[in-house]
């Protein structure tokens, strides 16, 4: 396990914080179908940086640390301070039957690494359960700057 995920789950549990949850195998699965398709992820890596923890108001924080490789994809460069070029998933919702699946995809992009955002996009995309992976139905421009 990284290092960083053991200092976020004793430092959470030290503060009284929620606990930190990963990513379901599925939930990676649902992250790959849409990457391959909207960042061009395989062999290669995105050219955004993957920023994987998401921190859920009120709610446990939330760690992508999904085994890429196993997923068939290059290892993304995990964002920081200085990424120019950033991307994140939200949690996938499921249906009861998970058959179907929603994520939002969020890109960003900074003029500079210490300047404010210059333009963002959120997408909401819509996945079926194909066999025992995810086929990606479609992805819907929620928002942008």
């Amino acid at each position: 396990m990284p290092t960083v995920i053991v200092l976020l789950a004793v430092a959470a549990a030290h503060a009284g914080a929620p606990a930190v949850t990963h990513a379901s195998a599925d939930d990676c699965a649902v992250f790959a179908a849409v990457g391959r398709a909207q960042l061009n992820w395989g062999s290669a890596a995105p050219i955004y940086h993957l920023s994987p923890i998401w921190k859920r108001d009120g709610g446990p924080t939330y760690v992508q640390d999904c085994d890429w490789s196993r997923l068939g994809l290059a290892r993304p460069a995990i964002a920081s301070a200085a990424s120019d070029l950033s991307f994140y998933f939200t949690p996938p919702v499921y249906d009861r039957a998970r058959k179907a699946a929603v994520v939002q995809l969020s890109t960003s992009v900074r003029s500079k690494a210490d300047q404010p955002l210059f333009f963002a996009a959120l997408k909401a995309c819509k996945l079926e359960r194909k066999g025992a992976g995810w086929r990606l139905v479609r992805c819907e421009e929620v928002a942008a700057s």
